[in-house]
């Protein structure tokens, strides 16, 4: 499997279909301009599909065994800080 970051990925078939595009004077309509319009959309949703995970996985804090009482609401996360009461 291909290690290439996936934006570089997005380039890269963006390039290929703006070359096919011209290859092809312009008929969109064209199976290979098609092809490559299909391939460059699947890489974006891909991308999309792991920037979201990513996200997910960032915004993601465990709340196991915390009291109510320390929850702070910020912008669109929660953070949770330990209680004053614990000890270091």
């Amino acid at each position: 499997m291909n290690e290439q970051p996936a934006h570089s990925l997005v380039e890269e078939l963006r390039q290929r279909l703006y070359q096919t595009v011209r290859e092809c004077d312009g008929d969109l309509s064209h199976p290979r301009i098609v092809a490559a319009s299909e391939a460059l959309d699947l890489a974006i949703m891909q991308y999309m599909r792991q920037r979201l995970r990513d996200q997910r996985e960032f915004t993601s804090i465990p709340t196991t065994g915390i009291k109510a009482s320390t929850r702070v609401a910020v912008g669109w996360s929660d953070f949770y800080w330990p209680s004053r009461q614990s000890e270091c």
